[in-house]
């Protein structure tokens, strides 16, 4: 066994030092040898160790092996020592831990790219996972989400029953177009919370509030409302955004089979995001599918355009706004703060109308 603290030969570094075997406190002498990422273990002339692999160096001294033990060198191990122990990976890092402002940026710089990467390709996983999901999930995630908020934000209606039945026996010409089977049921409550509002939830049912029922006042600006909600449910933009957040553990759910524990987080997610603050893009796509389904099903384009501006209007009346046009831009027509502003929103469907 060589005598030198420290030997270099061909491609092979050895060093003398500290080793501890796994779970033990106490360290024997012993030499390491190490080679091409992996370590051999010498006491004495004895080898007791062939190729364990490195975890990692630290600190300029500890060597961690694959199996869990460690080795304390006598000396400081060198940095050009290190580069032929540690992986490329391992360099990488120690690179990056030295603060600079470069390397701060390129910190930075590797952080958004990896982010934007992940996002694109969960974007596709998203719309794979949409496709073959299960429309009996996703209508159990909707009617679960909606009977927890019967006990927190909706109250029973107070419309007459002759208004109710008018109201859904109106809103089935829109199946006459959409052709779902079976089509959502459409569900009046009252919600001093909610205001004048309509909501769509995963698969249906879709809740117009007696609020949204007073304020548009005709029947054909309320079926104009419930054309965008229908929208949402066609097109899937809940399911889109449960999947977005619940992530990776919904798509092992529809691969693999969903349980009880999954479609329960999926609900509680969807509690959570109960107004299901749907995307700008949603929102618009939705407003431009009531636009082309409303004369279809024997209704006017021009009824949803009337219907947002009550909205709108009614929006800024109540927050109170010195300037209606600050308003119409800051607004989202009494619906979620994720739709596009007023001005934007009144401006693409009066294009939409002629």
């Amino acid at each position: 066994m060589p005598s030198s603290r420290v030997l270099k030969r061909a491609f092979n570094i050895m060093l003398e030092g500290e080793y501890f075997e796994p779970t033990k406190s106490k360290g024997i002498r012993a030499f390491i040898k190490l080679d091409n990422g992996k370590a051999d273990i010498f006491r004495g002339n004895n080898l007791i160790y062939k190729d364990i692999e490195i975890s990692s160096v630290q600190d300029g001294r500890n060597v961690f092996l694959s199996n869990s033990s460690l080795f304390i060198s006598d000396q400081e191990i060198k940095n050009e020592i290190l580069k032929g122990v540690e992986t490329s990976l391992q360099q990488k890092i120690k690179w990056l831990e030295v603060f600079t402002f470069k390397r701060a940026l390129v910190f930075a710089v590797i952080l958004l790219s990896t982010l934007l990467t992940y996002r694109l390709i969960f974007n596709s996983v998203t719309n794979i996972a949409v496709t073959i999901f299960p429309e009996t999930w996703e209508k159990r995630i909707g009617q679960s989400t909606y009977e927890a908020l019967t006990f927190t934000v909706l109250d029973p209606s107070e419309l007459s029953q002759p208004k109710i039945d008018e109201l859904t026996k109106q809103a089935q010409k829109f199946n006459k177009v959409v052709k779902l089977s079976p089509f959502p049921e459409i569900i009046f409550h009252k919600s001093d919370f909610l205001g004048a509002n309509a909501l769509a939830f995963p698969g249906g049912p879709i809740v117009v509030t007696d609020e949204l029922v007073a304020l548009l006042g005709s029947d054909e600006l309320i079926l104009a409302v419930i054309a965008h909600e229908l929208a949402h449910i066609i097109e899937r933009h809940s399911l889109r955004q449960i999947l977005d957040t619940v992530g990776v553990a919904a798509l092992a759910s529809v691969l693999f089979g969903a349980d009880e524990t999954i479609l329960e987080e999926m609900t509680a997610v969807t509690i959570n995001l109960w107004a299901l603050k749907n995307s700008r893009a949603f929102e618009k796509e939705a407003d431009i599918f009531a636009m082309e389904i409303l004369p279809k099903a024997g209704f006017t384009k021009e009824s949803f355009f009337q219907a947002i501006e009550k909205l709108t209007q009614s929006y800024c009346e109540a927050s109170q706004s010195k300037e209606l046009s600050d308003c119409l831009e800051k607004s989202s027509s009494g619906w979620f703060s994720s739709h596009p502003s007023g001005t934007e929103r009144l401006q693409y469907l009066e294009e939409r109308q002629k």
